[in-house]
């Protein structure tokens, strides 16, 4: 049996693998674990992989070290992860709740973070539903007219419940919706206007908090100093709340070029590990929905005025611990990162005064042309391939990224980050990192539907901090991989890290999942 195989033999088999299958072969039994441990067999194996190693590439070093190296390698670059993944596609319509109705056109539902409550749309109100029988969990809520601009023919505007043909501009507006975690607000975006009800209760009298951009943009309060905010135009993408729901992250696109601004006014002292944060009640956000707390487009103009650089689909990350405790003033975010000829996609700050920093560059295909850790270890570059088809020579084809991506360095596990319009989500541990690139991973880059790939930005170099004892020195470059490659445009991404207990032991996973207009597809990584 191989388990009682000499430990030279066994080492020797160890050595013609890949650094992904030997993370894996490692781990079968004992004797291989053994094997394995030896720092020789580590540091060839070690070769094989983009970290940078002239200062951390020492022999006389024990086997531990070695060992401590390699699992922080494993774990930059989700070594076994791609050999755990479900998917599961299930239609967008169906099954719901038996109350509620399919609506003409699609229709559009949202469900909040919770799983609770669901908003569906029809036609000039929306719908508050429990999510697990479809009964009414509240009184509907009737969209006030000042949603629709006046130029708007409000009878065509309604003739759809999922679309408003807007003729300004001949620009194509779509209602965009948003629930709070536990569906007591609703955002309702349409054109450049964003409403916010309250579910529950809502008198005549009652009327909605309101932003329209262009209208009521004012200078922000951090600094007398400060330049009025640049005039923000198109039209709304996406809504979505954030950080216990005192952010509203809005997404607006202008001649292919898309912006996000995260509307709002957070307490300083707002901590996700306490829980604390400011009540977000509709009082909160008809004096804060004008506030505009951060915006990616301004964050490009501080970073450089040569008007080349720009940060696109920008997220912020959830403060962690270490920030909170300290009270830093800075804030991590990820983000394309388009400066000049370089694109990739990277981790930032962004401190008093919306100076943004970029504290880590993840690797990208056209970013890894500048990487100092090339001259170590050269990837294979799959656009090269001689065989794009089973038959060799003939066109490509999209399931040929999906076979060159099985080997773990191949360029088709690198994303382009050319794109001004990705999706880029983040889990809530701030561990995994998923974006979608337009266009990537077909033959045409117009195609309808992209590509998917993950990062683990835990790894990462952040804001700098007390170091770990256990921080093995070296730079570890966090490698993604192709998840999958969608042929539909999303409407949105999601990353969440739930516990999974359909298996022997319960267990901790995280779900990826992209919704479009006519279908939810989950991938579930453990």
């Amino acid at each position: 049996m191989a388990a009682t195989l000499p430990t030279e033999i066994t080492q020797s088999i160890l050595l013609l693998l890949d650094a992904e299958t030997f993370h894996n072969a490692r781990q079968t039994c004992v004797s291989w674990s053994k094997a394995a441990f030896s720092s020789h067999v580590l540091r060839l194996q070690l070769l094989k992989t983009p970290i940078s190693p002239p200062e951390t590439m020492r022999e006389d070093d024990d086997d531990g070290w070695w060992s401590q190296l390699f699992n922080q390698v494993a774990r930059a670059n989700n070594f076994g992860k791609r050999d755990h993944i479900d998917r599961r596609v299930r239609d967008r319509r169906r099954p719901r709740p038996a109350g509620i109705k399919a609506q003409r056109g699609g229709g559009v539902m949202v469900t909040s973070r919770d799983k609770k409550k669901i908003a569906v749309l029809k036609g000039t109100y929306l719908e508050l539903h429990d999510a697990i029988d479809g009964s009414h969990a509240a009184v509907d809520v009737h969209l006030s007219r000042s949603l629709y601009p006046l130029w708007t023919a409000v009878a065509r505007a309604m003739s759809d419940s999922t679309t408003a043909w807007m003729t300004m501009g001949q620009q194509h507006a779509s209602y965009q919706v948003a629930l709070s975690y536990t569906g007591d607000l609703i955002a309702v975006g349409l054109g450049s206007t964003i409403h916010m009800y309250v579910t529950g209760r809502l008198g005549e009298d009652e009327m909605p908090a309101a932003y329209v951009f262009g209208d009521n943009d004012r200078r922000r309060q951090a600094s007398e100093n400060e330049m009025e905010m640049d005039e923000v135009k198109g039209t709304i993408q996406s809504l979505e709340f954030a950080e216990h729901d005192t952010l509203l992250r809005v997404t607006v696109c202008h001649m292919g070029i898309a912006r996000v601004l995260y509307l709002g006014n957070p307490s300083a002292q707002w901590s996700h590990a306490s829980g604390s944060s400011v009540p977000s009640t509709i009082q909160y956000w008809k004096h804060n929905l004008n506030h505009v707390y951060l915006d990616s487009s301004r964050l490009s103009r501080l970073f450089s005025d040569n008007g080349k650089t720009r940060f696109t689909g920008f997220r912020l990350l959830i403060p962690d611990t270490h920030t909170v405790q300290n009270k830093s003033k800075q804030r991590l975010f990820a983000a394309g990162f388009q400066h000049g000829d370089e694109s990739c996609y990277c981790i930032g700050s962004v401190s008093d005064g919306d100076q943004a920093t970029v504290l880590t560059k993840l690797p990208a295909r056209r970013h890894r042309l500048s990487e100092p850790w090339l001259k170590y270890f050269d990837p294979i570059d799959g656009s090269m391939h001689p065989e794009h088809s089973p038959e060799g020579g003939g066109p490509f084809l999209e399931s040929d990224n999906i076979r060159f991506a099985k080997s773990r360095w191949d360029v088709s596990n690198m994303p382009a980050a050319a794109s001004s319009q990705p999706l880029i989500a983040v889990s809530d541990d701030g561990i995994l990192m998923a974006v979608y690139g337009p266009g990537e991973g077909h033959k045409f880059k117009f195609a309808n539907g992209g590509a998917i790939y993950v990062y683990n930005i835990g790894c990462a170099p952040k804001i700098s901090r007390t170091p770990s004892p256990d921080l093995v020195p070296g730079s570890i470059a966090p490698w993604p991989f192709l998840l999958d490659i969608i042929d539909d445009k999303p409407l949105s991404l999601q990353v969440r890290r739930e516990r999974d207990s359909s298996g022997t032991q319960s267990q901790m996973v995280y779900i990826v999942s992209v919704e479009t207009a006519s279908e939810v597809i989950d991938w579930r990584i453990s």
